[in-house]
């Protein structure tokens, strides 16, 4: 690393531009040293491939953004040969330049700002003994530079080399690196690593910290929602199993999980099933309750109208995966439109029948939802059915603000649509 300082601060660098282009041929010499890449009439730009390398930051890490460039311009095949039989460049210091009649140059390249920096350095005398002082720094703007420029050419050629050659040029980078720096660069490397690791601690305790929390939170929270849905002694049946619990407390339990997250709508899909009348009712009575103190509202999916009757306050009767008849729980149960809606309700059984009369039923089957007709579906088990209710599918009619019927019953009501031929059977 001090040698390539030395080199670094001693080294002679391009000045100028180059010169223009001309007819000469470039000396020979040898591929694996040099690289040629442009000439004129008098003088040759070449780069030295063995020594070409990047940059080494404060810190001592390699700076891929940065090219360290040995170059040469030269006058005569001579001054070549000479460079190249006293092997100036690599092992010599200042003086390993005096026997030059030319310019050994270095450029640093900074890819990133894609910009080129050069120290000029001159050797004065006819005896080249001494070195003129340095010349103030030059920066060229590689993009700045025309396309046929031969500073750009040049700087361009490097790029492509280094590009071509990255792997090397990195371990011919560690190669200078002095053991001071090796040694610097493994502590700072041991360092980071304890670092790392004191921080992968600090955060996979304060993550169990939370984790902790979090599980504590949760705990307090579900027995609190087991105190609300009215589970006994809620602090030790927390850690209870499903087969230790009644069929009505893990309905309960259910309800809990449902509104321990305070959600806008919980939907309750048959909630009072397997369940017997008394335990029904407390569990409908529980959801009330609790759906009021927590400002949720219930859709509640249910085959039993009773239950429907007495929580519900809107009603939506569907048939086939459509919506049939929609209504509050008076519009459907005092004013029913629909002869679906009327013939389940017919079917709830009534004390006030008598014994011996058969309980109603909705002839026929109900129709395949995976290749429903575009017509009613509820047609063929219609006793009302009109013939035009097996060719279209009937509009939504209005009655009030809150109820409405899909069915040609009524579509006469909302504007008239049916002929005598849609009517007649």
């Amino acid at each position: 690393m001090v040698g390539w300082l030395k080199r670094l601060t001693l080294a002679a660098l391009l000045t100028g531009s180059f010169c223009s282009q001309g007819e000469a041929a470039p000396p020979q010499v040898p591929e694996t040293i040099y690289e040629w890449v442009q000439s004129s009439a008098r003088m040759n730009y070449f780069f030295n491939k063995e020594q070409i390398c990047y940059g080494v930051d404060e810190k001592g890490h390699i700076d891929l953004n940065l090219l360290i460039v040995p170059t040469l311009k030269t006058y005569d095949t001579v001054q070549i040969d000479d460079v190249i039989e006293k092997r100036r460049w690599r092992d010599l210091p200042t003086e390993g330049f005096e026997g030059l009649a030319g310019e050994a140059d270095y450029i640093r390249i900074n890819l990133k700002k894609q910009e080129a920096t050069i120290d000029s350095v001159h050797l004065l005398d006819s005896q080249f003994s001494t070195l003129e002082e340095t010349q103030p720094n030059e920066v060229l703007k590689i993009a700045d530079l025309a396309p046929k420029n031969l500073n750009r050419v040049f700087f361009e050629a490097i790029i492509d080399y280094a590009e071509k050659h990255q792997e090397e040029l990195i371990a011919r980078t560690k190669g200078e690196l002095t053991d001071h720096d090796r040694e610097r660069l493994e502590k700072e490397r041991r360092d980071r690593e304890k670092q790392l690791e004191k921080e992968r601690k600090e955060r996979e305790k304060q993550l169990e910290k939370e984790r902790k929390a979090a599980e504590k939170a949760a705990k307090e929270k579900a027995i609190e929602m087991l105190k609300l849905t009215g589970i006994p002694a809620a602090e030790k049946r927390i850690d209870g199993y499903p087969h230790q619990f009644s069929g009505g407390m893990r309905q309960r339990v259910m309800i809990a999980m449902g509104l321990s997250c305070n959600p806008d709508i919980l939907i309750a899909d048959e909630p009072t099933s397997a369940l017997d009348v008394t335990i029904q009712a407390q569990i409908l009575d529980l959801m009330q309750d609790l759906t009021h103190r927590l400002g949720t509202a219930v859709i509640l999916i249910t085959h039993s109208l009773g239950v429907v009757a007495g929580v519900c306050d809107t009603i939506v009767v569907m048939y086939a995966g459509r919506i049939v008849e929609r209504g509050t729980t008076e519009d459907i149960f005092y004013d029913t439109k629909h002869p679906y809606t009327q013939g389940l309700i017919k079917s709830v059984p009534r004390l006030d029948r008598d014994d011996e009369s058969r309980l109603f039923s909705i002839e026929g089957q109900p129709p395949n939802v995976v290749d429903l007709p575009d017509c009613c579906p509820f047609y063929p088990r219609c006793h009302k059915a009109l013939p035009v209710c097996k060719n279209r599918y009937p509009p939504v009619v209005q009655f009030s603000g809150t109820h409405h019927a899909a069915c040609w019953l009524y579509a006469q009501k909302d504007g008239g649509t049916l002929t005598s031929e849609d009517t007649t059977k």
